[in-house]
């Protein structure tokens, strides 16, 4: 499609690898049909197995008569019998889901264009935003409205260089570029220079491409072009090639490294690809990779002064999918990874929103650098990006939680968080009664005590909390502990939960009865011993149980029970109390009252606990017997 523009087919082409190509601003010379044939029968005498004509809609002659898809075809299966198929695309090319690039676009402009309304007064021209340099900008419609009409213009006058010039910079690039990569020129002389390519660091898409594109540049420019095989080891170790223009051919959309790549630096084996430059008397060096690619060129400028083989040209072309490397907004495979992410999260999205309510979080690469989360976060419409270039602390999660509460509460079904780890407090958490699932797996939790403010989360159900701190070096006491506290749990750590381990979880858990003294922990367990937290502890406790007889026994009339004499009321000590020693009327009367409190779905949680309890104390008893 495109009408009278030939960007889509000329883009196409270009990703493609397509043998030829047809757009309305650049029409084939008289006696096309000949040239086209001969080179779709050269490459298949080289072997190639099938070949691919795009024809943009629009195209025409250079005597300004349609090319169809159809003459196309007739003139391939005519003269050189060739089985031939069409494809019209038409407007299949409408549809589909957005690709990253769009939606990020669409995000920008729309940013924009709402800035240009907030800012334009009633004098200001019309403007249109458009994307220059990566940058949103503002242009003048008329400007742009006549720009199109020259480039109509052009073309009905036969001025087709020009019409491609005055489709921009970009589009005049795109088919410079195309018409030296799709087909050989022979090289007018035979050029002295050679240079080889090699992969360093971690596969990323695009560097196939890359390699591809460099050796047919090469040899349109009569070089002679290496290639080297698993990085600077494999320079080192002298496995190195000479290639042709088909050589490559198919390279295109392949992904991965088929050179091989490893991240072996030349520190390691300087003198071997001192002696491999030498004898095959490399005179440029071209490496595509990440910060391994940066580092080992400088590693090889640096020894300039000691081998004077080195003293070549050297270029890196970036090439990392977390798009951390300095001197370009872009790196090769960053596009690729950041659909790969999106499109992750489009499945996830569509899963959820045919269950239950839920929150998913998705964790992207990247090291220290939050460019995949961001871009992510955008495309997919995450509800939060956490990156480690901008800190977070629990009170930002507080506030994100809150939201995702908030969105529970209406009919969106799902919540989306894109996250890196640095959760130490879980206070703020105590508020969220919603929340039915936590997922708190490396992070920076230093006491159990922090479990404190989780115990009044009535729907929690599924907690993730190993690889922290607190958890100490003995596992069984640390899931007793947690289990004991938060008996309600289904799945502790993605392990479910099992009734033999609730009713352990009593004898051998330990009971939290206070939040944590900040920087009291010893072994990921909570501190039992000493005076200033158990006065603490004392105290709080005093100011949750200690109850006067009076209203105790409103309490227990309340629930139909008998008072209880002044004589057999046992006021609160605190010496008789700490954190594992509760005086047991008092805490008696507590729970009394906050029965009272409770409806039918946490009066059946009581009576379950109270089961096991129960059940943990005559098994305690037989034992002993």
């Amino acid at each position: 499609m495109g009408r009278h523009c030939g960007y889509l087919a000329l883009v196409s082409g270009l990703a493609s690898g397509a043998d030829w190509l047809f757009i309305p601003e650049s029409p084939p010379e008289d006696g096309w049909e000949d040239l086209m044939c001969e080179r779709l029968g050269e490459t298949r005498s080289r072997g190639s197995r099938l070949n691919i004509i795009i024809i943009a809609e629009g195209a025409i002659d250079r005597s300004g008569k349609p090319i169809s898809s159809n003459y196309v075809k007739d003139l391939v299966v005519k003269r050189l019998g060739f089985d031939t198929r069409v494809t019209v695309l038409g407007h299949v090319q409408r549809g589909g889901t957005p690709s990253a690039f769009d939606r990020v676009l669409s995000s920008k402009m729309g940013m924009e264009a709402v800035m240009a309304l907030l800012e334009a007064t009633p004098d200001t021209p019309a403007c249109v935003v458009s994307l220059s340099g990566n940058q949103s900008v503002r242009l003048p419609l008329m400007e742009c409205v006549q720009v199109t009409k020259d480039v109509q213009k052009a073309m009905d006058e036969k001025r087709f260089e020009e019409a491609i010039q005055l489709r921009g910079r970009s589009f005049e690039n795109n088919w410079n570029i195309y018409k030296l990569l799709a087909h050989q020129k022979p090289a007018q002389e035979k050029s002295p220079f050679s240079m080889a390519i090699l992969n360093v660091g971690a596969p990323a898409a695009g560097m196939n491409a890359a390699v591809r594109s460099a050796v047919r540049i090469g040899i349109c420019q009569g070089h002679t072009i290496y290639v080297v095989s698993d990085g600077f080891e494999g320079l080192a170790k002298g496995q190195i090639r000479e290639v042709g223009w088909h050589d490559v051919a198919g390279w295109l959309g392949r992904g991965g490294s088929m050179l091989g790549t490893k991240r072996t630096l030349p520190k390691t084996c300087m003198e071997k690809i001192v002696e491999n430059v030498r004898k095959f008397n490399i005179q440029g060096l071209l490496v595509i990779g990440g910060f391994e690619a940066y580092e080992g060129v400088l590693q090889l400028v640096e020894a300039r002064g000691q081998y004077e083989e080195l003293c070549i040209i050297m270029c890196v072309i970036p090439a990392t999918i977390s798009n951390n490397v300095p001197g370009t907004d872009f790196s090769l495979g960053s596009d690729t990874a950041v659909n790969a992410a999106m499109e992750s999260c489009d499945r996830i999205k569509q899963s959820a929103s045919g269950t239950k309510r839920r929150v998913f979080i998705v964790e992207t690469m990247g090291g220290y650098c939050g460019y995949l989360s961001t871009v992510t976060g955008i495309a997919v419409g995450a509800d939060a990006a956490y990156v480690y270039e901008d800190p977070f602390t629990i009170h930002d999660l507080k506030a994100n939680v809150e939201h995702l509460t908030d969105k529970m509460k209406t009919d969106i079904q799902r919540g989306l968080v894109l996250r890196v780890n640095g959760i130490s407090d879980l206070e703020p958490l105590r508020q969220c009664q919603n929340l039915s699932e936590l997922y708190l797996r490396k992070n920076n939790i230093a006491s159990l005590n922090e479990l404190f403010f989780l115990k009044n989360l009535p729907r929690l159900r599924v907690l993730w909390l190993s690889e922290n701190p607190c958890c100490g070096s003995d596992p069984h006491r640390y899931r007793m502990t947690v289990l004991r506290n938060l008996p309600s749990l289904q799945k502790l750590d993605n392990q479910a939960v099992t009734e033999e381990e609730l009713s352990q979880a009593l004898v051998d858990g330990e009971e939290i009865t206070a939040p944590p003294a900040r920087g009291s922990v010893e072994n990921g367990c909570p501190e039992s011993t000493g005076s200033s937290a158990a006065e603490s502890t004392t105290e709080t406790a005093s100011e949750l149980l200690n109850l006067s007889l009076e209203e105790t026994n409103k309490i227990r009339e309340e629930l139909g029970m008998k008072p209880v004499p002044r004589d057999k009321f046992s006021s609160f000590s605190p010496r008789e109390t700490d954190c594992n020693r509760k005086n047991r009327n008092n805490v008696l009367n507590a729970i009394l009252l906050l029965v009272k409190e409770l409806d039918a779905e946490g009066l059946e949680m009581v009576q379950q606990a109270v089961g096991r309890r129960l059940q943990a104390f005559r098994k305690k008893e037989l034992q002993e017997e």
